[in-house]
C-alpha cells in the first residue's frame, strides 16, 4: 500500500498538470483490488484538505459499489466489511454536501445488499444514533430513503410476479416489519421534541421575545424527516402497531391533530415573513394531512378506533374560515379525506359482503366488530343535520369563485376555461368540493329536497340584495353550481318550476357582472338536460342568448348546453327548425375566436355532434362549416388534436349527406393526401381520423375519380409505416375493400400488383384473429368482384394464406380465422369446376397437391360450426362438401361418412340459426348504411343466398349418387337421420 500516500492524493486533486492527474488516477485504480485498500485510505479521512477528504470518499464509493457483492474475499473480507459499515455510520452526521451525499449513497447501497442477512440491526443502530444526536437530520434521511427503497422494490417485484428475487424482497420487508415498532418508538419522540421546539420558537418570535437569528433551519429539517419516517412506517405497519399498542397509537394521532392546528395557526401568522422555518411548518402541515388520509385509505378498519375523533377534527377544520389561496392545498386535503371516508366500502358494505372482496379488502384486518364500529361511527356522524351543515359550508365558502379567478376570467377567458377543464379534485379546491358534494348526494340522497330548499332560499336572499352586491352575486353563482350537482336527487325536484322561477329571469336583466350568473345557468341546464320535458323551446332560446353573449365563456357554456340538449331530443322536429340556423352560425363564429387547442377541440366536437344530429338538414350550412374548418386548417398545422377534430367534422359531413363525398371531393383529396404523408404517419389522432375520412369518402362515391385512384398508393405507404399497428392496418383494409367494391376492374388495372404484394407482407406479420379475418375476407372479395385467375395473379398471397391456416389450425383462438380461410379456398374450389383449386396446389408442389387437398378436407371435417358465424359462408361450405361427396377421388373414400355427417350438421345449423336469427349475416366493418359501397357488398352477399330447403334436395340428389358408387348402411342411416332432424325443425 506504500504506493498510495498523501502525495498521490494531492497530485490527483491539486495538480494542474493533466498527465500527472491521469497517472495518479491510474495508480489508485491499480490499487483498488489490493486487500486493505479502503482501510488504508481511511487514514486520510481526517485530512484538513477538503479535496483530499472528498477524494477518499469518492474512492470508497467506487470500490464499495463495484466490489461489495463479489463473493471473492480477496478485495473486501467480511471483517473489512464490518469495519467499513461502522466507519460509515460514524460519518453519517457530516453536514458537508459532498461528504454526506457519498455516505448516504454507500449506506443505501450496502443496506440494499446486506439487510437483513449480514446487517440485521442496521435500522436500530441508525435510529439509536439519531436519538443521541443533537442534529440527526442526515440519519433520519438515510433511514427514510432505505425503508422507501425496500418497500418500492417489493412492490415492483410483486407487480411483475416473475421476479426471481421476490422471496428475498419479502424477507427484507418482514424483517423490517419486526423492527418497525422499535423504530417507531425511537423516532416518534425525536419528532415530538423537535416539532414542539420549532413551534415554541416561532410562537415566541411572533411575540417578539426571540431574535430571528436564533431560528435554525435544522429544527425544521429534523422535524420534517422524522415525520417522513413515521409516515412510511404507519403506511406499511399501522395494523401491527394498533394490535401491539393501540392506546399509544391513538394518543400519537391525537397529538398530531393538536400539532396540525398549531402548525396551521403558526403558518398563517408568519406566512408573509422571510423566516426560513416557515416553509417547513407548511410542509409539516401537509405531511400530517397525508399521514391521516393514507392511514384511513390504506387501513380503514384499523383506523376505526380513531375515526370519530378525526371526523370531528376534520369537520372543525372544514368549518374554519381559512384564507384562500394560502391554505388551498390544505383545504383540498380536508375535502378529499371526507370524500374517502364517505366512499370506503368498509364503512358501507355488510360484513358478509366484505368477506367476499378478497382483492380489495385486507382480510387480515377484517373483523365483524371493526366493521360495526366503523359503520356505526359513520352513521352517527353523518346525520341529516351534520350533512346539511356540511353542504351549507361547501356552498358558502368552497364553491365561491375567488376574486383571483374572476380576474383571470376577465383577462383571458379562454386560458381560464382551459385550466378549468383540466383541474383535478386531487389538487384544486372547487373540483374537490364538487367531488365531495357528489359523494354526499350519492350516498345520502335523502338530503336532496332540504338541500334544494336551502339553495332556493339563498337565491331569494341574493336577489333581494340587488345586482350591485358582488358578494351576493358570487353566492348566487355558488348556489346555481350546487343546484347543478343535485342531479342525483332529480326525481324529488321540480326542475321546470326552478327554471322559470330563477334561471330564465337571469337573462331578462342586465348588470355589470351578469356574465358570471349566465355562465352558471348554462352549466345547470347542461347537467339537467335529461329533465327537460315540455319546455325545450325556452331552453333553446336560453342557449341562443348565451351564444349571442359578449363574454366568450358564456358562449362556450351555451354551446356545451346545446350539445347536451341535442343528445336528449331531436332538433329536426318542425317546432325547433327556427333554432337550427342561429345555432350553427353562432357556434361556427365562436370556434373562429378560439386560439387554444383544448378549447378549439371542445367547440369542434360540438359542431361534429350538431352535424350528426341534423343529418341531411345540415346541407344549407355545409359551405359555412367547410369554409370555417378550411381556414382553421391553415392556421393549425402544429396543433394535431385540432387537425384531428377538423377531419372528424369533414368525415361526419360525408357520412350524413347523400352525395356529400362527391360535392366535397376536390376539397377533401388535398387534406387526405397531406395527412397521409410521412410527416403525419406517426401522429395517431390525425392518422386515425384521416383514415376514417378516407374510408367514408370512398364508400360514398358512386365511382372512383382519377384523383381518388391516384391517392390509393399512399394507403399502402401508411400500412408499410404502421405494420406493427393492427388497428391502423385494419382501417387500411377497410379502405382497400371500398376501393375494390367501387372501382372493380378500373382499380385492378392500376393497383393490383402492389396490393397483392402488400397484402402478402401484412398477412405474414399478423397475429390477432380479427385482423387475419379482415385480410382473408378482403382476399375473398378480390376473388369474387373481379374474375381473376388465382394461379397466375395471387398465387403467392394464397400460398401465404394457406400456410397460415395450416400453422394456426390447432390454436383455440384461431378457429374463426381458419374458418374464413376455408370459405376462401372453398370459393376457389367451386370456381371453374375446381380447376383453379387443383391448379393452385399442383403448381405449388406437384408431388404434394393431393396431400394438401386431403388436409383441406380434414379441416372441413374437424372445424367447429361456430368458427363460421356468417350464415352465407356456411352455405358456401355446404356447397363445397356436397361437391366433394360427388367426386370419384380414392383419397376421399375414408372421409366420406364423416364428411356427409358434417354436411348434414352444417345445413341443420343454418336452418336453426336462421330461424332463431342468431347467426351473423355479414361483416360490413361499420360501412355507412345505404352508401354505394354498402349496396355493392350487400349485392355480393345476395349472390350467395339460396333457400335452405331446396339445398336439402340438392344434397339428397348428390347423396344418392354417393350411395350408388359407395353403398354403405351407415350412409343410408345418416340420410334418414337427416330427414327426421330437418323436418322436425
Amino acid at each position: 500500500m506504500e504506493e498510495i500516500n498523501k502525495i498521490i492524493l494531492e497530485e490527483l486533486f491539486l495538480s494542474t498538470n493533466v498527465e500527472t492527474r491521469n497517472q495518479a488516477t491510474h495508480t489508485l485504480m491499480e490499487a483498488q483490488r489490493t486487500p486493505g485498500y479502503l482501510n488504508y485510505l481511511w487514514n486520510f479521512i481526517s485530512s484538513p484538505n477538503d479535496n483530499i477528504k472528498n477524494c477518499v470518499l469518492i474512492q470508497w464509493r467506487q470500490t464499495v459499489e463495484q466490489y461489495w457483492t463479489l463473493k471473492d474475499n480477496y478485495v473486501l473480507s467480511n471483517q473489512e466489511k464490518v469495519e467499513i459499515r461502522s466507519k460509515l455510520l460514524s460519518l453519517i452526521t457530516e453536514t458537508r454536501p459532498m461528504v454526506s451525499g457519498a455516505v448516504e449513497s454507500m449506506l443505501s447501497h450496502i443496506i440494499s445488499i446486506d439487510f437483513p442477512d449480514l446487517w440485521p440491526d442496521v435500522f436500530q443502530m441508525m435510529a439509536t444514533a439519531a436519538a443521541k444526536q443533537s442534529n440527526p437530520c442526515r440519519i433520519l434521511q438515510v433511514i427514510y430513503l432505505c425503508i422507501q427503497k425496500i418497500v418500492k422494490e417489493l412492490q415492483k417485484a410483486v407487480s411483475k410476479q416473475n421476479d426471481g428475487n421476490i422471496a428475498f424482497y419479502y424477507k427484507r420487508w418482514e424483517t423490517l416489519k419486526l423492527q418497525s415498532l422499535q423504530l417507531f418508538t425511537i423516532v416518534s419522540p425525536i419528532w415530538q421534541t423537535k416539532n414542539t421546539e420549532m413551534l415554541a420558537l416561532l410562537s415566541n418570535y411572533s411575540q417578539g421575545s426571540v431574535q430571528k437569528e436564533s431560528l435554525s433551519i435544522e429544527l425544521g429539517r429534523i422535524s420534517h424527516f422524522s415525520l417522513k419516517v413515521i409516515k412510511i412506517l404507519l403506511r406499511e405497519f399501522l395494523p401491527q402497531f394498533a394490535s401491539q399498542n393501540e392506546e399509544t397509537l391513538v394518543n400519537l394521532f391525537a397529538h398530531m391533530s393538536q400539532m396540525t392546528m398549531k402548525s396551521i395557526q403558526c403558518f398563517l401568522v408568519l406566512k408573509d415573513s422571510t423566516i426560513c422555518l416557515v416553509p417547513y411548518v407548511q410542509k409539516t402541515c401537509f405531511l400530517y394531512m397525508k399521514i391521516f388520509s393514507q392511514s384511513q385509505r390504506n387501513h380503514p378498519l384499523t383506523f376505526t378506533a380513531m375515526l370519530k375523533n378525526f371526523l370531528d377534527f376534520y369537520y372543525a377544520l372544514l368549518n374554519t374560515n381559512y384564507p384562500r389561496p394560502d391554505c388551498e392545498k390544505l383545504l383540498v386535503h380536508i375535502l378529499n379525506f371526507l370524500s374517502d371516508v364517505l366512499t370506503s366500502r368498509e364503512y358501507l358494505s355488510p360484513y358478509q359482503d366484505l368477506l367476499k372482496c378478497k382483492k380489495h379488502i385486507k382480510q387480515e384486518e377484517l373483523s365483524e366488530e371493526k366493521v360495526k364500529i366503523g359503520q356505526s361511527t359513520l352513521r352517527n356522524f353523518f346525520d341529516k343535520d351534520k350533512l346539511l351543515s356540511i353542504v351549507r359550508i361547501l356552498i358558502s365558502r368552497y364553491l365561491i369563485m375567488s376574486e383571483k379567478a374572476i380576474e383571470a376570467w376577465k383577462e383571458d377567458p379562454e386560458e381560464f376555461l382551459e385550466e378549468e377543464l383540466s383541474e383535478s379534485h386531487k389538487f384544486k379546491l372547487i373540483p374537490a368540493t364538487e367531488y365531495l358534494f357528489h359523494r354526499i348526494l350519492r350516498y345520502y340522497p335523502g338530503i336532496g329536497v332540504p338541500l334544494f330548499d336551502i339553495i332556493r332560499d339563498t337565491l331569494t336572499e341574493c336577489n333581494m340584495a340587488g345586482p350591485n352586491n358582488f358578494e351576493a352575486i358570487l353566492l348566487k353563482d355558488a348556489c346555481y353550481y350546487a343546484f347543478a350537482l343535485t342531479v342525483p336527487a332529480a326525481s324529488n325536484i321540480d326542475f321546470k318550476k326552478f327554471f322559470f322561477e330563477f334561471m330564465a329571469k337571469e337573462f331578462s336583466v342586465s348588470y355589470p357582472n351578469a356574465f358570471i350568473i349566465k355562465r352558471r345557468v348554462a352549466y345547470v341546464t347542461e347537467l339537467w338536460a335529461s329533465e327537460i320535458s315540455d319546455f325545450h323551446k325556452d331552453v333553446y332560446r336560453m342557449c341562443i342568448a348565451c351564444l349571442d353573449d359578449r363574454d366568450m365563456l358564456v358562449q362556450v357554456y351555451g354551446a356545451t348546453t346545446l350539445r347536451a340538449i341535442l343528445e336528449d331530443f331531436d332538433i329536426r322536429d318542425e317546432k325547433y327548425l327556427e333554432f337550427i340556423k342561429p345555432s350553427v352560425q353562432y357556434i361556427v363564429a365562436l370556434v373562429k375566436k378560439m386560439s387554444g387547442s383544448s378549447t378549439t377541440c371542445h367547440i369542434l366536437k360540438i359542431i361534429s355532434l350538431v352535424i350528426q344530429e341534423l343529418k341531411e338538414q345540415v346541407r344549407p350550412h355545409m359551405d359555412l362549416i367547410v369554409e370555417c374548418v378550411s381556414s382553421l386548417w391553415e392556421v393549425s398545422q402544429q396543433k394535431k388534436m385540432v387537425l384531428a377534430s377538423i377531419i372528424t367534422i369533414l368525415s361526419k359531413l360525408v357520412e350524413v349527406l347523400i352525395g356529400g363525398a362527391a360535392e366535397l371531393e376536390l376539397k377533401l383529396i388535398p387534406i387526405i393526401s397531406i395527412c397521409s404523408e410521412t410527416a403525419y404517419i406517426k401522429d395517431v389522432p390525425v392518422l386515425d381520423e384521416i383514415l376514417d375520412l378516407w374510408g367514408n369518402v370512398i364508400e360514398q362515391m358512386p365511382y372512383l375519380t382519377p384523383q381518388l385512384l391516384q391517392l390509393y398508393p399512399k394507403s399502402l405507404l401508411v400500412a408499410k409505416e404502421n405494420i406493427e399497428d393492427p388497428p391502423t392496418l385494419r382501417k387500411i383494409l377497410h379502405i382497400t375493400e371500398a376501393y375494390i367494391l367501387i372501382g372493380k376492374e378500373q382499380f385492378y388495372k392500376q393497383h393490383f400488383e402492389s396490393l397483392v404484394s402488400n397484402l402478402t407482407i401484412a398477412l405474414s406479420n399478423m397475429y390477432k384473429p380479427h385482423h387475419i379475418i379482415d385480410t382473408i375476407e378482403l382476399i375473398e372479395i378480390m376473388v369474387r368482384v373481379v374474375k381473376i385467375e388465382p394461379v397466375t395473379a395471387i398465387n403467392t398471397l394464397l400460398r401465404t394464406c394457406w400456410n397460415l391456416m395450416i400453422r394456426k389450425f390447432s390454436q383455440k383462438d384461431m378457429e374463426e380465422p381458419v374458418g374464413y380461410g376455408l370459405v376462401l379456398f372453398g370459393r376457389i374450389f367451386l370456381t371453374n369446376e375446381g380447376k383453379h383449386f387443383i391448379d393452385f396446389f399442383s403448381n405449388w408442389n406437384p408431388n404434394e397437391w393431393k396431400n394438401q387437398f386431403v388436409k383441406f378436407v380434414e379441416m372441413l371435417i374437424t372445424m367447429d360450426t361456430n368458427s363460421v358465424p356468417v350464415l352465407s359462408n356456411r352455405k358456401i361450405l355446404v356447397l363445397v362438401m356436397s361437391k366433394l361427396l360427388t367426386l370419384s377421388e380414392p383419397l376421399l373414400v375414408p372421409h366420406i361418412p364423416v364428411l356427409a355427417e358434417r354436411c348434414i350438421t352444417l345445413i341443420h345449423s343454418i336452418a336453426r340459426d336462421k330461424k332463431k336469427k342468431s347467426g351473423k349475416f355479414s361483416r360490413r366493418n361499420g360501412m355507412i348504411t345505404n352508401s354505394p359501397c354498402f349496396r355493392a357488398k350487400r349485392q355480393l352477399e345476395n349472390n350467395d343466398d339460396y333457400d335452405t330447403t331446396n339445398e336439402m334436395f340438392f344434397f339428397q340428389s348428390h347423396f344418392n349418387q354417393v350411395l350408388q358408387t359407395h353403398p354403405s348402411p351407415s350412409l343410408q342411416k345418416l340420410l334418414q337421420d337427416f330427414h327426421s332432424r330437418f323436418t322436425d325443425k
